[in-house]
């Protein structure tokens, strides 16, 4: 009958009672309640994720500053280190 979604979810969930004008409102106001919290955590949820991101890319950028430095920063070895770190990125 209903999906996992967040509008399917408040649909259900809200039970007003009067008449069917009143009822439809009142489910129209639970999902756009519903809508606004799921907002809020989803741009939370994606700020953290950013961060995230950044600080891995960071930290990839460093080893293959690190690996370019030994194997003497390019040739066949270079490449092979930058297809490494291409891997580990897109994990």
């Amino acid at each position: 009958m209903c999906d996992d979604s967040v509008v399917c979810v408040a649909w259900v969930k809200a039970t007003p009672s009067g008449t069917a004008d009143r009822r439809l409102l009142m489910k129209f106001k639970a999902v756009k309640e519903e809508l606004k919290a799921w907002r809020l955590f989803a741009d939370a949820k994606e700020k953290v994720d950013l961060l995230t991101l950044s600080s891995r890319i960071e930290e990839l950028e460093v080893t293959f500053r690190s690996m370019k430095r030994k194997t003497g920063g390019g040739g066949e070895m270079g490449a092979m280190v930058t297809s490494r770190l291409w891997t580990y990125a897109t994990l």
